[in-house]
């Protein structure tokens, strides 16, 4: 995300602004040690996608029914009678430290406006908490939510994005300003 931003910025175009969801450095390397075991309790079938369903709201992965509705036969591949998991996420594990590692530094580093929306203020690491003093970015909680908070409160998000991107969209800001020689 933060290094596709600086690699857009360099060999693109500029980047209007940048929203990390619910996902920080410090606090997503802490929880790496138990990802093993939170993925081995997940089932590893269902017997309908009406129970995956079920079972991401029980659990509360999405605690919003009517996005998981949406979101979780996507997750989904029918095998015969069962529905398995598309990805099988324990494989992706050797990947998981380089995913976080320098996360905060990097999106602190994005020469862009930055926003940061969490479930929890618990979540702020010692870089971020800095820069949020420093008004490095914006930030947002949205306190009664889980990590999925773009499944939780996709109505409350979406404001929150399209305000970011109206208050930091420049493109209209110069049309009337004439340009040296112009009449």
């Amino acid at each position: 995300m933060a290094e596709a931003c600086a690699q857009i910025q360099e060999r693109v175009s500029d980047v209007l602004g940048l929203v990390l969801l619910d996902i920080v450095e410090g606090s997503a390397m802490e929880a790496l040690q138990s990802m093993g075991q939170l993925i081995s309790k997940r089932p590893i079938s269902f017997d309908s996608v009406e129970a995956a369903i079920h079972w991401h709201v029980k659990s509360r992965t999405i605690s919003n029914l009517d996005s998981a509705r949406v979101s979780v036969p996507p997750l989904l591949v029918q095998e015969g009678t069962r529905f398995l998991w598309r990805t099988e996420l324990a494989s992706t594990e050797p990947y998981w430290s380089g995913w976080f590692t320098g996360l905060s530094a990097k999106f602190l580093a994005c020469r862009t406006a930055k926003a940061l929306v969490l479930a929890g203020t618990d979540r702020l690491d010692t870089a971020l908490t800095i820069g949020q003093m420093q008004g490095k970015y914006q930030l947002t909680v949205f306190p009664d939510v889980g990590h999925c908070l773009h499944e939780d409160a996709p109505e409350k998000l979406a404001v929150l994005v399209i305000d970011f991107w109206q208050r930091n969209d420049r493109a209209d800001i110069l049309r009337s300003v004439k340009k040296v020689g112009q009449r």
